[in-house]
């Protein structure tokens, strides 16, 4: 299973845009994480692709400042793809591929 985590992480000032190809210890540890949320959500049957984002928030997401004087490394997750399927915020998601485009 291949999974890519999409984010946003504040460095020199401003949000950059990441992706990052999981290895395979984070797929195990995301895993878990997913199944934590299917069952918080009384789903006993298995992860679904929103658990898996919620679950790489809950494993990524970094917030040493405040919304408002964010740190350096403070990281937020927006997507996460899974095999062949993305989950991801729409407008954040676009802006990535935009950018991407352009550079």
């Amino acid at each position: 299973m291949e999974i890519i985590v999409f984010a946003e992480r504040f460095e020199n000032g401003i949000w950059k845009f990441s992706d990052h190809l999981c290895e395979k210890d984070e797929i195990l540890a995301l895993n878990d994480s997913a199944l934590a949320k299917a069952f918080d959500r009384g789903n006993f049957s298995g992860a679904t692709h929103i658990d898996y984002l919620k679950g790489a928030e809950s494993l990524f997401n970094v917030f040493r400042g405040g919304p408002q004087r964010p740190a350096a490394g403070d990281t937020r997750v927006f997507g996460i793809k899974v095999s062949e399927i993305v989950i991801a915020q729409y407008r954040t998601f676009r802006a990535h591929f935009e950018l991407k485009r352009t550079a």
